[in-house]
């Protein structure tokens, strides 16, 4: 398969979907099953990082996909949905488009993958903190 899934996390809270260089849209669609089925038998929520640094994804087919990929969004497992290394194009694109659809509206874009774990822990961060302010409220 030339779209691989793994877990970037012991925890099971971060699912990388991993486009290698010779990836086909049969492999990608095959990966967005096997995520589906994946989070369908998580406990908790996970984040998921579409990993396109290697895979050379034009902004036309990545828009051709936005729509199977936003499907994972709406998963009720599904924390937030992080898009490494798309090119400026695709996310140009990817705001044209949200003006007018919401096509791209869950994706969230970085550079590296190391900017994506750090979005993620400032979304878990302010996620606990959003906790702890229902508990102190209900408590008062």
């Amino acid at each position: 398969m030339t779209v691989r899934l793994v877990w970037d996390t012991p925890d099971q809270t971060i699912l990388r979907l991993i486009f290698q260089p010779r990836w086909t849209r049969e492999s990608f669609h095959t990966a967005l099953d096997v995520a589906w089925q994946t989070l369908d038998q998580l406990q908790q929520p996970a984040h998921i990082i579409i990993d396109q640094s290697s895979g050379n994804v034009p902004a036309s087919v990545f828009l051709t996909q936005a729509k199977p990929l936003n499907t994972l969004a709406e998963h009720i497992h599904a924390g937030a949905l992080i898009v490494v290394g798309a090119s400026e194009e695709t996310r140009a694109l990817c705001e044209m488009v949200s003006y007018r659809n919401t096509l791209c509206e869950h994706f969230r874009f970085t550079d590296s993958l190391d900017d994506a774990y750090s979005v993620l822990s400032q979304l878990d961060f302010v996620a606990g903190l959003n906790n702890h302010m229902d508990d102190w409220a209900h408590q008062v």
